[in-house]
């Protein structure tokens, strides 16, 4: 793999060894990762991913390959409480709903994938160590 860096030392291209895939890498002012194309010796591009971030700097939102996007959400605690993928077409690829006790363990994940959805649930013991999974 033949890496090139920016300033900070973050790679900003990389050539992997059978020359078919090249990745370059944008980051925002924080070092965060913002952009990542891959594309094939020919140029086409294979993936695509463009984030946006929150004011805490978490991602909100992701723009996809082909025109598909992703939403992220997060509560006071700045816990993930939502993803969701929806393709090009404007459906929902996948989404997932969190919620959180008071010792930040997830103890519920919906899955609100139309085709099959469904819940999770979780407990844990008095040393937040999970116990046990349930789905519904």
């Amino acid at each position: 793999t033949t890496n090139v860096f920016d300033r900070s030392g973050l790679p900003t291209y990389l050539v992997y060894p059978d020359n078919k895939v090249l990745t370059y890498l944008a980051y925002d002012s924080a070092g965060r990762l913002s952009r990542k194309i891959d594309r094939n010796a020919a140029g086409t591009t294979l993936t695509y991913f463009n984030y946006t971030r929150n004011a805490n700097g978490f991602p909100e939102q992701v723009a996809y390959e082909g025109g598909a996007y992703g939403y992220f959400r997060y509560d006071a605690l700045d816990r993930l409480t939502l993803e969701q993928r929806i393709s090009s077409g404007n459906a929902m690829t996948y989404g997932f709903y969190y919620n959180y006790d008071a010792d930040s363990n997830r103890y519920f994940k919906f899955d609100a994938h139309a085709a099959s959805p469904n819940a999770h649930y979780y407990t844990f013991d008095a040393r937040n160590r999970l116990t046990s999974e349930e789905q519904k």
